[in-house]
């Protein structure tokens, strides 16, 4: 039996794709570090997932919004975890899985883009490789690989007019991340993007000859299929906040997480963790060049050949932009912003670029090397050493920085003297709130003050944040009794970057050391009075 390999291009390339990418995250992974502690959340709830089911309730927050109103807004991330992290180590696993759902990911985004016919896809998934910001957020073990996949795939059905498949995919994508915005988000400017598209081509004139009414008519309004898909994107999220483990909790998560942290953002009143920052515009312009440059002349093309543009290729542009405005806002947003950035880059060039103009473009190149060949020469080698050399540069920077953050045996001894020497639910005062994660990991008798963002404790009580932040910032220097009273202190946990906080607990009446290693000192609190 002969093999037609040609028959099996795509799946050859999508294959190739996801072992190339698989490689590639794997080598980022390396290091037995995190560069972000909320790994440590995530691999302690898969595991408590994999144990009892839906974690519905936070206990060890008691003093947040989380203590009172909590939902695992990642769940179907988490079950996705529950084979990595019962088949080895949890930590290692969640590692393992971090690559297996970002090579996911590139593999979709080259089927996504070679489902609209553009041609050597494999390319955007190098290009997206080479986007070092883009790379490092996929390589937290976090859930936005499988977001990205997912609001991909949805998108497709978008496009495709997909009406009970969208409604569906709203529905997952409600129970898989707190994020599920996105996917509104997409499907109303699609919708908007078709309307306009259909408008300005005279679509009524072209429905009449098919005997179809125009969307700006009451009956063709009713009929007008991308309205009929945003609709089932707004009905499947209804139904996915409502038919969810955590209902009634869901909405109260929508205001909290989702209002109160990601538009309001408190980062000028308290701090907050370092992604709800700005990125500053000339360091996004910079950082993300790779993606930028195709993207611009995708956007020039595009008006140059506008009748051959898509509403597809448009709604991409649209998403595009967006991401990259709220990504100025707070910088954690760059996770969608390259992505989008890259495959509207990918759609549009597809629609206005037929196969008559790459002739055409590499007949001008032969032209100008035939006439200039010594610039022409230089300008090549200068593209073909440099940007291999940037991209290099960036991705040893990268690996650097995933290589920089929190070791898995981070705590590991102090969290668990404190489990062997406490009492279920007493009560820890950790000296920051990015504590909580590796502590939550290894230590799950205590409760702790603050985790996951400060916001949640700040909301919950104003008074109590105040005064957790002044006394770990070493700003509170007298009668520190009254913030350990607060929170019915029974330890406090000081690491040892925190020695302005060390220097105060030290001289309070009270206070006992009770365990020390090179990395936290801890006390033993009793009110003396």
């Amino acid at each position: 039996m002969t093999i037609h390999w040609r028959s099996h291009t795509t799946l050859l390339m999508l294959l190739g794709t996801f072992v190339v990418s698989f490689v590639a995250f794997f080598l980022m992974q390396r290091s037995a570090v995190f560069a972000d502690p909320d790994s440590f959340y995530h691999a302690r709830i898969a595991v408590l997932t994999s144990q009892q089911g839906a974690v519905r309730e936070l206990p060890w927050l008691p003093f947040t919004t989380l203590g009172e109103h909590y939902i695992d807004q990642h769940w179907l991330y988490h079950v996705a975890l529950v084979p990595f992290v019962r088949l080895m180590d949890p930590l290692a696993g969640i590692k393992l899985a971090t690559v297996v759902f970002a090579s996911l990911l590139l593999t979709v985004a080259v089927w996504f883009v070679r489902s609209f016919g553009v041609r050597h896809a494999w390319i955007w998934a190098a290009v997206l490789l080479a986007a070092t910001p883009f790379t490092f957020r996929m390589s937290l073990a976090k859930a936005p690989s499988l977001s990205l996949a997912t609001l991909l795939i949805g998108l497709w059905c978008i496009f495709r007019g997909k009406r009970w498949l969208t409604f569906f995919l709203a529905w997952f994508f409600v129970l898989l991340y707190g994020g599920f915005l996105v996917l509104i988000a997409a499907a109303g400017l699609s919708l908007l993007a078709y309307a306009v598209v259909d408008l300005v081509r005279h679509w009524a004139r072209e429905a009449a000859e098919a005997g179809r009414k125009p969307w700006w008519t009451w009956q063709g309004f009713l009929h007008y299929r991308p309205l009929q898909v945003f609709g089932c994107v707004l009905a499947g999220a209804g139904v996915g906040m409502v038919a969810n483990p955590f209902f009634p909790n869901t909405f109260h998560f929508l205001w909290e997480q989702v209002i109160q942290i990601g538009v309001v953002n408190y980062r000028n009143v308290i701090g907050v963790g370092g992604e709800w920052y700005p990125y500053g515009f000339t360091e996004f312009i910079g950082n993300n060049v790779v993606v930028i440059i195709p993207f611009l002349l995708a956007l020039v093309l595009a008006i140059v050949h506008l009748r051959r543009t898509t509403a597809k290729g448009w709604t991409l542009v649209l998403l595009a932009l967006l991401f990259s405005v709220v990504t100025l806002k707070s910088r954690r947003y760059v996770e969608y912003a390259v992505p989008f950035i890259a495959l509207a880059a990918a759609v549009t060039l597809g629609d206005v670029l037929k196969t008559s103009d790459w002739r055409h473009i590499w007949e001008s190149v032969w032209q100008q090397w035939q006439r200039r060949k010594i610039v022409v020469g230089l300008l090549a080698l200068y593209i073909v050493v440099s940007v291999p050399y940037v991209v290099a540069r960036d991705q040893r920077t990268n690996v650097q920085n995933l290589s920089s953050g929190v070791n898995a045996t981070h705590f590991q001894a102090s969290a668990t003297w404190m489990a062997e020497h406490s009492k279920p639910g007493d009560v820890v005062f950790h000296s920051d709130w990015d504590d909580f994660p590796v502590l939550f990991y290894y230590n799950t008798v205590n409760a702790y003050i603050a985790g996951l963002d400060p916001t949640f404790l700040y909301r919950q009580d104003v008074t109590r944040y105040w005064a957790w932040a002044q006394t770990t910032l070493g700003q509170k220097k007298d009668n520190l009794a009254e913030a350990f009273d607060l929170f019915n202190t029974k330890w406090i946990f000081v690491e040892k970057d925190h020695r302005e906080m060390y220097e105060n607990v030290r001289v309070t009446p009270g206070v006992e050391l009770a365990y020390e290693d090179a990395e936290v000192w801890i006390y033993s609190w009793q009110n003396p009075e």
